[in-house]
């Protein structure tokens, strides 16, 4: 394979570093604080679920539905859920709808599952949840399935450690096990290509700090490298280019709860954490919500004086990809040739078999392409004659879920 160019080094470093962005703040939340809500984005807009305000006598358990608009920076009620109000629930963005559900409402736990299609605002139900802990309970989406485990009933206590997949298309559930961490609620749940990664939270008797990598090609768990720093609950987390962001929460000890107000960024690709220098001046909060929209983090409410829940709205533009991540093709067993190309390129392993999911992302970390390759022998191709000319970058996941990136330059 050809080796990347110092003038096409310079060039993605260039493209990377204009990426460097800090947190700016937005237009606060104009409907009731609130905290332990979940977010989600779809089709360029965000939506706020679910969320307790713990000043109220009795508590206000929220079933309202917000939308938020980026390009006007603003929020507007989009429906109220035809469900009991709730927080620590879960929802997972899939193709045009969203799946949520679960959660509770401080004397209840509740299992059941919804489909709701923000286009049309319509609701449907789903099968219910059949695992042990609907409260605060781990939760990812990959295609077409929605995991699930963890979490707790009402405030009883061991907590639960019970793996399950549900099936979208055929509307079923299927157990999958115990989660290899054990009893655990309120931790940090994402996605990036088809690992789902579930981590940190509380046990009953003490905060965590691992993090844990179910790969749902193959059904089997790997633990991560741990982050550092205590171990806490509660944290506020989002992913973009393919690094996780999480940070905040709070944590217990003798002498009461505490917050924390450190972020940290982890790196699948050489299994590395790092501390995230782009955190920002009301970063101590615990239980707020984030998605992602275009490239653009988003990071809501929360707390910042448990219990009492803040409204503000921020949003960090972007994360760089560094240039360590390039790695010449080589080393790691995997050649992409002609590099650069016009179109067309062959794809050869030095393991003389090509297993995983190749994903290839723009210098914003679009994914523009991806392809699950499966023990293909010899040189595979894919065509990327309707790319624009550019340079992009790749993460190749391997089967036995080790990751290998690089870059790929595109050219007439």
């Amino acid at each position: 394979m050809k080796k990347v160019s110092i003038l096409a080094t310079i060039s993605i470093l260039f493209c990377l570093n204009g990426l460097a962005q800090s947190w700016q703040a937005q237009s606060n939340f104009s409907g009731p604080a609130r905290l332990a809500g979940e977010g989600v984005s779809q089709n360029g807009k965000g939506y706020l679920f679910f969320g307790v305000d713990r000043t109220t006598n009795p508590f206000s358990y929220r079933n309202d539905v917000w939308e938020y608009d980026p390009i006007n920076d603003s929020w507007a009620l989009k429906t109220t859920a035809p469900f009991t109000g709730r927080s620590a629930g879960i929802i997972i963005d899939n193709d045009s709808c969203i799946i949520t559900g679960l959660g509770w409402n401080g004397s209840s736990t509740f299992y059941d599952l919804y489909r709701y299609t923000p286009n049309t605002n319509q609701w449907d139900t789903l099968a219910p949840y059949p695992g042990n802990g609907g409260r605060n309970a781990f939760y990812a989406g990959y295609k077409n399935k929605v995991y699930v485990g963890g979490g707790g009933h009402n405030t009883n206590q061991p907590y639960e450690k019970d793996f399950w997949e549900f099936n979208i298309t055929t509307n079923t559930w299927n157990a999958l096990g115990d989660l290899p961490f054990g009893n655990r609620v309120v931790g940090v749940c994402f996605t990036i290509d088809s690992l789902i990664y579930f981590g940190m939270g509380h046990n009953g008797s003490r905060d965590f700090s691992d993090l844990w990598a179910y790969n749902t090609i193959t059904s089997t768990w790997s633990q991560k490298a741990t982050m550092p720093g205590v171990g806490r609950i509660g944290s506020s987390y989002f992913v973009l280019n393919g690094k996780a962001v999480i940070g905040g929460g709070h944590r217990f000890s003798s002498n009461g709860s505490f917050l924390n107000s450190d972020y940290h960024e982890y790196d699948p690709t050489t299994d590395t954490w790092s501390n995230f220098s782009n955190s920002f001046t009301d970063s101590a909060r615990t239980l707020g919500t984030a998605f992602v929209i275009n490239n653009e983090a988003f990071l809501f409410g929360g707390a910042s004086s448990y219990p009492i829940p803040i409204n503000d709205f921020w949003k960090y533009g972007g994360i760089s990809v560094s240039i360590s991540e390039i790695k010449q093709d080589e080393a790691v067993g995997l050649s992409f040739y002609p590099n650069p190309t016009n179109g067309e390129i062959n794809i050869i392993s030095n393991n003389n078999f090509i297993d995983g999911t190749l994903t290839i992302l723009s210098s914003v970390g679009q994914i523009v392409f991806e392809k699950q390759f499966n023990k293909i022998n010899g040189p595979a191709s894919i065509d990327l004659s309707n790319l624009e000319n550019a340079n992009y970058y790749y993460r190749f996941l391997t089967s036995d879920s080790k990751m290998i990136s690089g870059s790929i330059i595109k050219v007439d």
